[in-house]
């Protein structure tokens, strides 16, 4: 998970994740410096290390239902019921965003990064 914030004004915990973070992880383990690099080599591994980690094993969506378990039970815990849980979902590859919709009742937001124009997502 990559950070909880309360917001005072929503009264809402907020949680960050990605699809991408179990294969960041994996590079990040390989080559502590390529999540800073960012040359289009070091973006074109992570993509295909994700691709390869979806297709045999599911692991990103497993990812995020399990972060999603795991918040719940916490937030329970803790007694915050008062508050409400929100999850930011970070995903760019249409089939993620559709099962997310599907799967988890997840709504969509489109976030469009002028900076990342050009960079598809077989080459990301």
């Amino acid at each position: 998970m990559d950070e909880i914030r309360e917001s005072d004004k929503a009264n809402a915990f907020t949680i960050e994740l990605s699809m991408v973070d179990p294969a960041k992880n994996i590079l990040q383990e390989i080559d502590r410096f390529a999540l800073y690099r960012k040359s289009p080599e070091d973006r074109a591994f992570l993509c295909e290390l994700k691709s390869l980690m979806d297709k045999y094993y599911d692991i990103s969506f497993n990812y995020i239902k399990e972060q999603i378990r795991l918040a719940e039970n916490d937030y329970e815990c803790l007694g915050f019921e008062d508050k409400t849980l929100v999850f930011f979902i970070h995903s760019r590859e249409p089939n993620d965003i559709q099962r997310l919709k599907d799967e988890l009742g997840a709504v969509s937001i489109l976030i469009d990064d002028h900076g990342a124009r050009g960079i598809r997502p077989e080459n990301a």
